[in-house]
């Protein structure tokens, strides 16, 4: 994302389910926004309110906070649980391993191995999100069954075609801009000012310093497939050092995949 805000990551027929996420920018992504929290709601969760996001001013995890229908959840200590007294949520801030979740999990962000900080949350019924934490943003997974009903958001359709689940196709749909008026996340505390205002021009593999954009290419070629998409993370964060964890990510994609 180029621009910070709350967009939908889900959005399901007469409110059955919501999910979106708020966008943000960061040290690491000064003019670029990436996600740094997410809010669920609707009549699949009874009802209920989940929003976890950034509000600073530590970094990494002590920065985040998770609220469960306004109440702050899982604070304070490291690591926590938590149960909600009807049993749709269960809650867990911990270490873990970002692999157990999805392959590329550790985008950008996660390093190349090991435990890190995250949250896990299960919600009846049968819907997981996993949350890897950063400094200021985070790498969302969600896992759930396909829902009965129009459904339609940046995590696709569900229509087992994923040529109209791109940035492109879901802006046709109506669904791909910043949410206009209120959402999820109205009641919980606001993100810091840093991650609202951009520091510098968006900048992309177009116009990327040539020094560094010779560099990515370099680095970024074991990437394979992901090529383009690791060079782009370079050059946006102005850090070569990000074509490593990208690459590494692609190599356990194409491992899986094998």
């Amino acid at each position: 994302q180029l621009e910070a805000g709350v967009y939908w990551l889900l959005k399901s027929q007469s409110d059955v389910l919501q999910i979106q996420a708020r966008f943000g920018y960061s040290e690491r992504f000064p003019s670029e926004a990436s996600a740094t929290g997410i809010a669920v709601a609707g009549k699949l969760v009874q009802g209920h309110k989940l929003v976890v996001s950034y509000v600073g001013p530590e970094k990494g995890y002590r920065g985040f906070k998770a609220w469960w229908d306004g109440a702050e959840i899982l604070a304070p200590g490291f690591p926590a649980l938590y149960n909600s007294s009807d049993g749709v949520l269960q809650g867990t801030l911990s270490n873990m391993n970002p692999q157990d979740f999805h392959q590329q999990a550790r985008h950008t962000i996660g390093g190349l191995d090991g435990t890190l900080p995250s949250y896990l949350f299960t919600l009846v019924p049968d819907i997981r999100i996993y949350l890897l934490l950063g400094d200021e943003t985070m790498n969302v997974v969600i896992t759930m069954r396909r829902l009965e009903g129009g459904i339609d958001g940046y995590c696709g359709n569900f229509d087992c075609n994923p040529a109209d689940d791109t940035l492109g196709e879901v802006a046709k749909r109506g669904v791909a801009g910043v949410v206009i008026g209120p959402n999820l996340f109205d009641g919980s505390l606001p993100p810091p000012a840093s991650q609202t205002s951009p520091r510098g021009a968006p900048r992309t593999s177009n116009d990327c310093p040539p020094d560094l954009l010779r560099q990515a290419e370099a680095k970024c070629t074991g990437a394979a497939a992901a090529k383009d998409l690791c060079i782009f993370d370079v050059c946006a964060s102005g850090n070569i050092g990000v074509a490593k964890e990208d690459v590494a990510a692609a190599a356990m994609t194409e491992e899986v995949s094998q």
